[in-house]
């Protein structure tokens, strides 16, 4: 008897170690589809924090362009009122210019008209025999 308890303590202790090892062995699978899970998780958290960068990015740039769009915009705005304004001065000086030039014409003709009228009268005065006369310019 003494066998048959020996052999069943035996037993008994070998199937509290088998038990004790599934069990073991159940918790360590449990535990990895925890961490695969976790690692899944995190996988997915990574993946919302890149979208989420790239489209912070893509605002910048958004925001980039349209400042650099108005900036060039505004510059090519003055550049063209510059160049408007020249033109402008430009056509408003032709016709003045054009009366300056015409005065300038009439003026040497006239200035052409007292000189011989001038040496006219040193001709006449001399003919009269009275000496030269200087004729002082008006």
């Amino acid at each position: 008897m003494k066998k048959y308890t020996l052999v069943v303590v035996i037993v008994f202790v070998i199937s509290l170690i088998v038990n004790y090892a599934y069990a073991e062995k159940e918790t360590n699978n449990e535990r990895l589809i925890r961490v695969e899970e976790t690692i899944k998780s995190l996988d997915n958290r990574f993946e919302l924090l890149r979208q989420n960068m790239n489209r912070q990015f893509d605002n910048s740039n958004t925001l980039i362009y349209f400042v650099l769009g108005a900036l060039f915009t505004i510059l090519g705005l003055i550049c063209a009122l510059i160049v408007m304004l020249v033109r402008d001065r430009q056509a408003a000086n032709k016709p003045i210019m054009e009366k300056v030039q015409v005065n300038t014409e009439n003026l040497k003709s006239i200035r052409e008209n007292i000189n011989n009228l001038e040496n006219k009268l040193k001709k006449m005065w001399e003919n009269l025999n009275q000496g030269k006369q200087v004729v002082n310019p008006v």
